[in-house]
């Protein structure tokens, strides 16, 4: 039926309308399997709400109380909101409390605990930001098929890692302060499993830890580092890690031993042998490859690296040159991202889009504290807008670009996005440095 189609607030609102209406939508509301709070209910998410829809939503698999903005709410409405769904929600496969607070009372983690026992086959989980081990260590002791957690910006600590799931597939610490360097240790004997694992950014890890982790975890896709040792080898097996797709490294200028230009000239050289089955890569905030011998070191690296690859993203290193981007003509591009474009022509960009017909998403980063004043704000303008309108003529009529820019150039360039008949869009970046994957 068209009605079961329709978003959530609408059939909300049909309800009301006369009660063959009402028995319809409740019919739809009972065959659900996904819920998300921003986009269903919108940020405000009251429990009488929640009390009122959970009953009739039985067949749920997917829960998501997250929100666009640090919207929270409190320990009690937290506790009784998990209830709700441990009591109402038992094939709940995914559960995402990004927007939750856990408070320290008992009825908060026997909250928890209701939740992993009236729930057996939750296999994918988010967890608050103030989430610590005394929660965690509930939920894993509990759900011992879990696959997926995600502790993101969380006060965990990795003392707890020896009790994650021997199941586990993916495992997200970013932003998780309290983990360091030695708790990699606790992975390295029993995560096999692991196909993708993103690291905090701002937490230096030491080779030999890395080594380890990785050692183990060789069926590894994705791998997000914070800061780390170069060179990368010193991180990874002998044999590097044939089935890795994705790496995204974050720092090394300044904060680490050996972060020096001749390391990130051996690591891109070295990087197809060590990564044979590597498709994207993001480098963000790493240290210039040495200027010795010219530009033509920098472009020579770049061009062996990213040549087989299908979406590099390089922001923070020195601006993308135009040999780096001819290399690319031809090639399986899907995605390319670099800094602020400095001196290179526009012209330049457009041809490795137009060369590279798979292409659909083009990241042009900003450093959000760059200083903008009224010179620099023209010239930028002036680049982006002829790049657009070179864009709209010479794209076929079929495809379609996705351009990320920072907030600031997406306002620059609100009249233009108007003109481009809908083949392009400009998309504002949540995040300025924001994550693609």
């Amino acid at each position: 039926m068209i009605l079961s189609y329709l978003p959530l607030r609408q059939q909300l609102q049909l309800q009301r309308v006369s009660s063959s209406w009402k028995t319809t939508v409740e019919g739809c509301l009972s065959h659900r399997r996904r819920l998300d709070v921003t986009e269903d209910i919108g940020e405000d998410l009251r429990l009488q709400i929640f009390m009122r829809l959970l009953p009739k939503m039985t067949a749920l698999r997917s829960i998501r109380l997250r929100a666009r903005f640090p919207v929270r709410y409190n320990g009690g409405t937290s506790t009784r909101a998990i209830q709700l769904i441990a009591q109402y929600c038992r094939q709940l496969e995914e559960m995402d409390m990004s927007c939750l607070t856990f408070d320290r009372t008992p009825s908060c983690k026997e909250s928890i605990r209701g939740l992993c026992v009236s729930c057996p086959g939750l296999q994918r989980v988010t967890m608050p930001t103030n989430c610590d081990n005394s929660k965690l260590v509930v939920l894993l002791s509990h759900l011992p098929g879990l696959r997926e957690l995600d502790l993101s910006s969380s006060r965990v600590k990795g003392n707890c890692f020896s009790k994650l799931s021997t199941a586990l597939e993916k495992l997200v610490l970013r932003n998780c302060d309290e983990v360091v360097s030695a708790d990699l240790r606790h992975l390295k004997a029993r995560y096999s499993s692991l196909r993708e694992l993103r690291l905090p950014m701002w937490t230096t890890f030491s080779a030999a830890d890395l080594k380890a982790v990785t050692s183990a975890c060789t069926g590894l896709e994705l791998l997000e580092l914070g800061r780390v040792e170069l060179p990368l080898e010193q991180c990874l097996p002998a044999g590097g890690l044939p089935s890795l797709r994705k790496l995204f490294i974050w720092d090394t200028d300044g904060h680490t031993p050996g972060a020096r230009g001749g390391d990130w000239d051996l690591t891109l050289q070295r990087l197809p042998a060590m990564l044979p089955g590597l498709t994207a890569l993001r480098i963000q905030h790493c240290c210039q490859v040495e200027e010795t011998g010219g530009g033509d070191r920098w472009s020579s690296c770049m061009c062996r690296t990213t040549r087989h690859l299908s979406s590099p993203h390089c922001y923070g290193w020195r601006p993308m040159t135009e040999a780096v981007l001819k290399s690319l003509h031809g090639s399986q591009l899907q995605e390319l991202g670099f800094g602020e474009q400095g001196d290179l022509a526009y012209e330049c960009v457009l041809g490795v889009v137009l060369a590279c017909p798979q292409m659909t998403e083009l990241a042009v980063y900003q450093d959000p504290h760059a200083r903008v004043d009224a010179e620099s704000t023209k010239s930028s303008k002036q680049w982006y807008t002829s790049l657009l309108e070179a864009l709209t003529q010479q794209m076929g009529p079929e495809r379609r670009l996705v351009l990320h820019v920072g907030e600031h150039v997406s306002a620059m360039l609100s009249d233009q996005v108007a003109t481009t008949g809908g083949r392009l869009r400009v998309v504002i970046a949540v995040n300025p440095y924001p994550y693609p994957w």
